[in-house]
């Protein structure tokens, strides 16, 4: 029997061609998001690599390709990489890409370096940079000046928006506005505005607030919350961020307000139901808060470390608890600890411990940004 299409491509170095009328693997147009079943007709079988706890939930790989393609759900990609190293992390092809990746037919890579000029942001602090062709990202990984990955994925172009109208605080929350900004001042003594990992926004406007106030229907972000974002509202930074709240030398991210809800879901894709959780002693937490799985629906993420961890508002608590408490929420070991009775107290806490250690902190920050 001769072989398949796919078992040939298998077996074949891959050939990647973006230009202005399509994204091309070995000869076959496709588009994002694309089926992993399409993608394994033209690359041959992939390993199933992990299934993560952030917002893409599986990785599929073709180790002999050194390609890796990246699914909320597991039936379809949203992106893929391009490893140009070999990695040693098992969501991560096991080989560097072998084959060839041409840009409106040149070498990408030589590409890059003659028409840096056609470089653009994926985001405000985005250093690395892209080329958008046809509607497709090509994002380039890089690590002390040199191209380590080439990441794909669909582009839309960011509409200008028309001058926001700001979001009024509520005077029940004028403490916390005190203490958040008194947060944000000691942070800018140590990290300059002008730091590519300054991550702070001007505070959420009203029709962001009014868009992003719900995690799912009837599922209501809490006032307390909103009220946060209206004092300030964060950049998304894959790599670190200044705005950051550290406990047991752990730095949580705080999230933009419009991510909260894609965080809130990708907890609740890893609820297991009530048939699958023998192995969770749910004695073992404490009565301030409320769980029967994974996590409560009522908790709100604010805060991530960008590896499945998150600092979350309760907005459930248990008899023992407050309402707006902040639990420390870990992936690995299911623990859930209440690390402070509110924002206010979170924050305050921050505030004194970066009078401390502000240096320490930031020591990456101000090196490389």
């Amino acid at each position: 029997m001769p072989p398949s299409n796919a078992q040939n491509h298998s077996q074949l170095a891959a050939h990647i061609d973006l230009n202005s009328q399509a994204l091309m693997i070995n000869g076959v147009s496709i588009r994002f998001p694309i089926p992993i079943s399409e993608l394994e007709k033209i690359l041959g079988p992939s390993r199933h690599a992990k299934k993560t706890p952030d917002s893409y939930n599986h990785v599929f790989a073709w180790d002999q390709h050194g390609i890796t393609a990246f699914s909320k759900q597991g039936e379809i990609a949203e992106s893929i990489d391009i490893n140009l190293i070999q990695e040693k992390y098992e969501n991560q092809a096991r080989q560097a890409f072998s084959g060839t990746f041409t840009l409106e037919q040149h070498d990408i890579l030589d590409y890059r370096k003659s028409n840096k000029d056609k470089l653009v942001k994926l985001y405000s602090s985005d250093s690395n940079k892209a080329f958008i062709i046809n509607g497709i990202s090509a994002w380039f990984g890089m690590d002390n000046g040199e191209v380590t990955g080439i990441s794909l994925s669909s582009h839309q172009p960011n509409e200008t928006p028309a001058p926001a109208e700001y979001a009024a605080l509520d005077p029940r929350f004028t403490e916390l506005a005190t203490i958040i900004n008194a947060w944000v001042a000691e942070i800018g003594l140590t990290v300059p505005i002008n730091n590519a990992y300054y991550n702070l926004a001007a505070g959420a406007s009203a029709a962001t607030i009014k868009q992003y106030a719900e995690v799912d229907k009837g599922n209501l972000i809490p006032d307390e919350l909103l009220n946060f974002y209206a004092i300030h509202d964060y950049l998304y930074n894959p790599v670190a961020a200044a705005f950051c709240i550290e406990l047991e030398d752990c730095e949580y991210y705080i999230l933009p307000l419009k991510e909260i809800r894609t965080e809130w879901q990708s907890i609740q894709d890893l609820q297991r139901g009530e048939d699958d959780l023998d192995d969770i002693d749910f004695s073992q937490y404490s009565a301030k808060i409320k769980v029967d799985d994974y996590a409560n629906p009522k908790w709100i993420p604010f805060a991530s470390n960008l590896a499945g961890d998150y600092l979350l508002f309760d907005a459930d608590p248990g008899v023992a608890g407050t309402f707006g408490q902040i639990i420390d929420f870990q992936n690995e070991t299911w623990s859930r600890d209440v690390v402070a009775t509110s924002l206010s107290e979170l924050f305050s806490n921050d505030t004194a411990e970066l009078r401390r250690n502000a240096g320490e902190r930031y020591e990456f920050i101000l090196e490389n940004g």
